[in-house]
């Protein structure tokens, strides 16, 4: 019987040793086991924007080299005062507009429309911001008969070149020919 109670205490000895002496290998292996789970959630959320990635590599190829040229033009690197000056001339010859005077005024960062007012292309503040736009002010007097100030602006409005008029104001008329000052705003990279 001894030999009984003897092999019971070593064995119940054995286990409160094991315990103790396992516990902490145990906690390891749990804690590993978690930062496996966190690992694989991580390395499916990769393999998402992976695809992401690959998907908008392969829509951006698939954009030809007119369509940037387009860009380029409506949100040009830089003023690109002389190809405005160079479209402005145009519109206003073919719609038989005379321009008086013309201010290109200096280039201010733009800031943050108030609430209500349009930004290029509908765009919020906040990317305009980050997408670093400056603005562009322009003042112009020109000299048209209604129809063809009409036309203006409407070529204007239609051109690649993203163009916001800020102000329009009517001066000193004959009976064909309205005098107008127009101030206008433009963009760049």
């Amino acid at each position: 019987m001894s030999k009984i109670i003897l092999a019971t205490i070593f064995l119940l000895g054995s286990a409160v040793v094991g315990f103790f002496y396992l516990e902490p290998s145990w906690k390891s292996f749990q804690e590993l086991l978690g930062e496996e789970a966190n690992l694989e959630e991580s390395g499916s959320e990769l393999d998402s924007l992976i695809q992401n990635r690959d998907f908008l590599t392969k829509t951006a190829n698939t954009i030809t080299k007119g369509d940037l040229g387009r860009l380029d033009l409506a949100l040009p690197v830089g003023p690109g005062a002389e190809e405005l000056l160079v479209l402005l001339e145009e519109l206003a010859k073919k719609d038989d507009v005379l321009i008086k005077q013309l201010d290109l005024t200096t280039q201010v960062k733009t800031a943050p429309a108030a609430s209500g007012q349009p930004r290029p292309g509908g765009i919020p503040v906040s990317a305009a911001k980050k997408a670093g736009l400056n603005d562009f002010p322009i003042s112009m007097n020109v000299a048209a008969s209604y129809q063809n100030l009409k036309s203006f602006l409407g070529d204007l409005e239609r051109s690649l070149r993203i163009v916001d008029i800020e102000e329009l104001s009517f001066g000193a008329s004959t009976a064909s020919t309205l005098d107008v000052s127009i101030r206008l705003k433009t963009y760049y990279q």
